[in-house]
């Protein structure tokens, strides 16, 4: 889906071919007929919105399908269409309470005359240019307490997760400076977003030695040579992270989390 280029594709927080949606966007304000795709992923689900705008009229189909947190009568294909002489696209920038590195956006069919909002999809871009200013450096102790937390999800907004280190700590170089992982995301110099979006770009591009995902309802784990990351996201509710050695299993973490 993401080397089809009518997608914007949504997860873990990585957004492509956002152009595309721009592009869109222009059509419409010229009254020329088109149609974007977007794919949003929910439990390892992907979830597919298709908005087409022709005749003076939007059409919205949703494929909520494979919606895992959709009720049983609401997994289907729902389609709508509004009149474009009473509704307007409307891309819109939100309040970013977490860092400027990310950019959060909305796309919504917004009444003109109400105000009312139809919600087409939110998603967030991060700033890839700056994925390659940071570095993780693992150092391995077998020596130390087997989980250690890093951050807990009380100490800081930013997460309503936590985030530990196994069998050994975990530093970060960024533009040439060496600190703690810690120190780094409470002051906000990287978020965990963007390391999981340079994990999900190295596997891409085969830097890491194997990538895969549980079918637990969506925690993915990405090896390195030196260390291994592992997001979960449980369907028992555990989101939180690990950073630890490269032959770190799910088991010898989340038994004693959950």
């Amino acid at each position: 889906m993401i080397e089809d280029k009518c997608y914007i594709v949504m997860d873990s927080g990585a957004v492509y071919h956002t152009d595309e949606l721009d592009n869109f966007i222009r059509n419409v304000e010229n009254n020329i007929s088109d149609e974007i795709r977007i794919v949003e992923y929910k439990e390892e689900q992907p979830i597919l919105t298709n908005l087409r705008y022709e005749n003076n009229k939007f059409i919205l189909k949703i494929d909520n399908r494979r919606n895992g947190y959709a009720s049983t009568k609401d997994k289907k294909i729902i389609t709508n269409e509004y009149d474009a002489t009473k509704y307007k696209l409307i891309k819109e920038n939100t309040p970013n309470n977490i860092t400027d590195l990310r950019k959060h956006y909305s796309l919504n069919l917004k009444s003109i005359k109400t105000n009312k909002i139809i919600p087409v999809c939110n998603y967030v871009e991060i700033k890839k240019e700056l994925n390659e200013k940071f570095r993780i450096e693992f150092n391995k102790n077998d020596e130390n307490e087997q989980i250690t937390k890093i951050l807990d999800k009380k100490e800081n907004n930013n997460y309503d997760y936590d985030i530990y280190s196994y069998k050994g700590t975990v530093d970060i170089i960024i533009d040439g400076e060496k600190m703690p992982l810690r120190d780094a995301l409470i002051n906000n110099k990287i978020s965990v977003e963007e390391i999981l979006e340079k994990a999900y770009k190295d596997a891409k591009e085969n830097k890491t030695i194997y990538a895969s995902m549980y079918l637990d309802g969506g925690s993915s784990f990405y090896i390195y040579n030196d260390y291994q990351i592992l997001k979960c996201n449980t369907l028992s509710g555990n989101r939180d992270l690990y950073i630890g050695v490269p032959s770190m299993k799910k088991a010898d973490v989340i038994k004693t989390q959950e």
